[in-house]
């Protein structure tokens, strides 16, 4: 045992510091197949570029310790005796690294399949009236956030006002709306601020609408209100109140933060500012309400169930933000 593992620390050796021919041969073949799966990666499936340079740059790892290994397993170093260095055969040696390259090629790429969803969206979105096409994206979206997929925002946005645009004319349509509104709450996690501790005490009461309750243990919560983000002043605190029962200041908290459990959280007649509402379900009816820079992080909208015009408006105002939502219908 420790004969071989001497001769692999010296071969390892010789690789690095004495064997050029073979340390330029790897580094020719590493650069010629990672760049051919790169030009693949980019050109043909287009992919972004921080995806090709991941997967060029992964590649790149596994084939160099790949092609050491085999060194080292294989090949002997002429500093330990007289006979002559000698690796596997250039057809062996061929077909391994073909393998290898099927192998990284077939591995779950999460912007290829990111990729096929946005072209099912965007072809469902050309024909919003027709049933199977509404049926097309839920499910399309459903599979992305199974998949914990990040899609293509912008794409996100046009292919659901698409549907926003005709929900009044077919049911079908607001349903896949719900499900877009659920996928961009998903994206939403990516931008939601660091939240940093919040303590001392404030006589603001928070108030939150609840709609409905689904089935559950009653010992869990129906939902929780917590703040973060530390202290703030009144005219920037936060605030998570009723319009028809306002309070005299603001909660001097940076953040609310809801988290769901089992209830819906109602919008309509809600004043909700600096506030992250949180694996909630989420209703409105197009009622009076108040946002300012509220974020809708995994959440729900099997509720928002009315189409009227103030909740096509809202539901364009979700789908075109990346950041906070601000939305007003006070009439």
């Amino acid at each position: 045992m420790a004969e071989e593992t001497l001769g692999f620390w010296n071969r390892l050796e010789f690789f690095f510091l004495s064997d050029d021919k073979a340390r330029w041969k790897a580094i020719g073949w590493i650069i010629f197949v990672v760049g051919v799966c790169g030009s693949i990666d980019l050109a043909l499936l287009d992919s972004s570029v921080d995806d090709g340079v991941l997967l060029m740059g992964t590649l790149a790892l596994v084939m160099s310790i790949f092609w050491i290994g085999l060194y080292c397993s294989f090949g002997r170093s002429s500093s330990m005796n007289t006979e002559p260095l000698y690796f596997i055969s250039r057809r062996a040696l061929m077909f391994r690294v073909g393998i290898l390259v099927a192998f990284i090629m077939s591995l779950r790429l999460p912007r290829v399949e990111a990729h096929e969803v946005e072209l099912k969206l965007q072809r469902a979105s050309d024909k919003p009236l027709d049933a199977e096409s509404a049926e097309e994206a839920q499910r399309a979206l459903a599979i992305a956030r199974e998949g914990f997929l990040k899609l293509d925002s912008k794409i996100v946005r046009d292919t659901g006002t698409k549907f926003i645009q005709t929900a009044e004319q077919d049911s079908g349509a607001w349903s896949a709306v719900q499900e877009y509104l659920s996928y961009r709450s998903f994206l939403n996690a990516d931008f939601v601020p660091a939240l940093t501790p919040a303590t001392g005490t404030s006589k603001y009461r928070s108030n939150v609408n609840i709609t409905a309750l689904r089935p559950g243990s009653e010992r869990s919560p129906a939902f929780q209100v917590s703040f973060a983000g530390g202290y703030a002043s009144g005219d920037k605190s936060a605030r998570l109140e009723q319009l028809n029962s306002p309070q005299p200041e603001g909660s001097e908290f940076a953040y609310f933060i809801i988290d769901g459990g089992r209830a819906t959280i109602g919008l309509d007649g809600a004043y909700m500012r600096n506030v992250i509402v949180r694996s909630c379900d989420v209703s409105y009816a197009g009622g009076r309400v108040r946002l300012e820079n509220v974020w809708f992080i995994n959440c729900t909208f099997e509720s928002y169930v009315l189409v009227v015009p103030e909740t096509k408006k809202l539901g364009g105002a979700i789908l075109a933000n990346s950041h906070p939502v601000t939305f007003r219908n006070l009439a």
